[in-house]
């Protein structure tokens, strides 16, 4: 095909100039946005071709290219390929690079909500809250025992 022979080309045209970070985009739209859409090869084939999306778009990104969304675009891919950790350290890299306090605030929350730091933060302060309220009431009772006890109230 020669929609795919043609990208190849933009592969390793981008691979042979790996400081340009428009190449690397060229190369990663092309995949993304003209090669994926209508792909019919097999699941292993349309791996490969994301992965290689997936890099080619994070190079563009680190070398100052791309559209401003591309950096939410890329994480949202390596977490669709599985990579989940890969995503985390991706946005907390342009968290890092980030001069923009909106920005900074936007890769904070993603990161948070990647890590289901949300949740874990609630779940650690309410267990914290429990040991605290045993100690206090019942410090003898083990943090199951108290659970089922409850609370002692002095209203």
């Amino acid at each position: 095909d020669f929609a795919i022979e043609g990208i190849r080309w933009a592969v390793r045209g981008s691979d042979r100039f790996p400081l340009d970070g428009e190449m690397a985009w060229d190369a990663a739209a092309a995949i993304l946005y003209e090669l994926l859409p209508r792909f019919e090869g097999t699941p292993e084939e349309r791996t490969f071709w994301q992965e290689e999306a997936a890099r080619l778009s994070v190079r563009a990104v680190e070398l100052g290219a791309g559209p401003p969304w591309l950096v939410n675009n890329n994480a949202d891919l390596l977490g669709r390929l599985g990579q989940q950790d890969r995503a985390i350290r991706y946005l907390e890299q342009r968290l890092y690079a980030a001069s923009d306090e909106d920005e900074r605030a936007e890769l904070h929350v993603r990161i948070a909500a990647l890590r289901g730091g949300v949740e874990a933060a609630l779940i650690e302060a309410e267990a914290r809250r429990i040991e605290e309220a045993r100690v206090r009431a019942f410090p003898y009772l083990s943090t199951d025992e108290f659970i089922v006890v409850g609370e002692r109230r002095y209203d």
